[in-house]
């Protein structure tokens, strides 16, 4: 069974059609996410990783998700119950 980091970076490669990925890359600068893509990685972790975005929404705010490693923390701090 493949772990939340590996599941995380492969369905952002798929998002974003890289191949380079680490929990340092930045989604703006580095990957070129913009909000669109950000919805689509939200929606991937909620069916993927059991994400709860709806509790997050309440509590977080997204404008500070900078980097894959502070998106892997949203996503399991955050899981639906």
């Amino acid at each position: 069974m493949k772990d939340e980091k590996t599941i995380l970076i492969e369905i952002v490669k798929r998002i974003v059609k890289k191949k380079e990925i680490t929990l340092d890359s930045r989604l703006v600068e580095d990957l070129g996410f913009d909000s669109i893509l950000f919805v689509r990685l939200i929606m991937e972790l909620e069916s993927k990783l059991n994400y709860d975005p709806a509790s997050a929404s309440e509590e977080v705010d997204f404008t500070e998700i900078k980097t894959i490693d502070h998106i892997l923390n949203l996503a399991n701090n955050y899981r639906k119950h």
